[in-house]
């Protein structure tokens, strides 16, 4: 069973570089429209959720569906750090909090 768990997990987390991917190709200036939505980083984006949404979906076929939500929402923990590994965005202590209640409140619902 703690094997689909992190398969799961491992599902948010790509889930979490398609969005990052997904930011690296909003915040450039693209001179066409069409090149606004059709390139790399686009496409690498959603090819990740593709793949996700298939890994979870294997996933929740080992786990109790009732658990699902509390770990997607460690999605909200991942994003943020990754946008702060890769796009140099800053992490508030604010957000540190947050991310400690997300954390906290998963645990406390998987245990």
């Amino acid at each position: 069973m703690t094997r689909y768990y992190l398969l799961f997990l491992f599902a948010v987390l790509l889930a979490g570089f398609g969005q990052i991917a997904l930011k690296k190709a909003a915040l450039k200036n693209n001179p066409s429209l069409i090149r606004q939505y059709v390139n790399a980083n686009v496409m690498l984006g959603y090819i990740l959720f593709l793949v996700s949404m298939g890994i979870a979906s294997i996933a929740y076929r080992g786990m109790p569906l009732k658990v699902t939500p509390a770990l997607d929402s460690m999605g909200f923990v991942i994003v943020p750090a990754l946008s702060f590994l890769f796009l140099g965005e800053k992490i508030t202590q604010t957000k540190v909090f947050g991310f400690f209640l997300i954390a906290c409140g998963v645990l406390i619902f998987i245990l």
